[in-house]
């Protein structure tokens, strides 16, 4: 992603009429706003040049990426909105359809070792407190919805939704994983 001639190169060889992507502000040395923008500014340059074959691009974003009041303080999301303006400015007069899927914290997280996050008996460590509830979303589900967005262009042209699995405060994230 670091190189549109390699986007470009993938879909020739892979003939895709329809592409998935994401971006990732962790995979960065140094990351920025302007860093990370530009990787998905790399795969939109290269859908470009391949406009007779691409039809429908489904982009992964962030929940709310674009909400002030909750995205200000979280740096990679202002990034993920710049690719989503990138993306509906460059494809729209090109007739390639796009969706992009915000999902909203992952699962998976409530066990990351490697973030300093280990799942341990009787105690979890995660960006909520007792009384506020936070949504989550399972990698899984990420699959699931971005399969549909990617299946069914006709539906979700143009369209920025929002996905989760669940919602839970503090205790009722704790009696879940109890369970």
């Amino acid at each position: 992603m670091h190189d549109t001639a390699s986007v470009v190169k993938a879909l020739d060889e892979s003939k895709a009429t329809r592409v998935w992507f994401t971006t990732d502000w962790n995979s960065l040395k140094k990351p920025t706003r302007e860093k990370e923008a530009q990787l998905g500014y790399n795969v939109i340059d290269a859908i470009k040049q391949r406009s007779n074959q691409v039809q429908h691009v489904v982009y992964n974003s962030g929940a709310k990426a674009d909400d002030a009041s909750v995205s200000k303080k979280i740096g990679e999301f202002w990034s993920k909105v710049d690719v989503e303006n990138y993306m509906a400015k460059e494809l729209g007069p090109l007739q390639i359809t796009w969706s992009v899927l915000r999902p909203v914290t992952f699962l998976e997280n409530l066990d990351d070792p490697k973030n300093g996050n280990p799942l341990t008996k009787g105690s979890v460590k995660m960006l909520t407190k007792p009384e506020k509830a936070l949504k989550y979303i399972s990698c899984t589900d990420i699959g699931k919805g971005s399969a549909a967005l990617l299946l069914n262009p006709h539906l979700y042209a143009g369209q920025k939704i929002d996905a989760a699995t669940c919602e839970y405060d503090g205790p009722g994230l704790a009696k879940a994983l109890t369970e």
